[in-house]
């Protein structure tokens, strides 16, 4: 459930480790939500948010998928890759990990 406890529950070692689980769970959150911000500049601060987005550090309008597939990561469905610009037309079914970090 990596370092701070934010993977699927069914990935997490019980819900006591799963820190959205527990927030969930004693109703903390507005929304069963977190976003995370990742500054590319030394002047403004990295964040992680639970319960909300804060639009302020989106660069464009915020998309929705599924999480899909059934290992336990956060996996979504891609149409393809591209590389230049330039789709490769690779993918038939292919799904990626979005992931922060990893300790794997």
């Amino acid at each position: 459930d990596g370092v701070l406890g934010l993977a699927l529950p069914m990935m997490a070692q019980s819900n006591m480790f799963s820190v959205m689980s527990r927030m969930q769970g004693e109703t903390l959150l507005r929304q069963p939500l977190f976003s995370v911000f990742l500054s590319e500049s030394d002047h403004e601060v990295s964040e992680v948010t639970f319960g909300a987005i804060k639009h302020e550090h989106m660069a464009s309008d915020l998309f929705w998928v599924n999480v899909s597939g059934t290992a336990g990561y956060w996996e979504v469905l891609i149409e393809d890759v591209t590389i230049g610009g330039k789709r490769q037309n690779i993918c038939k079914d292919c799904r990626v990990a979005v992931d922060t970090g990893t300790s794997q």
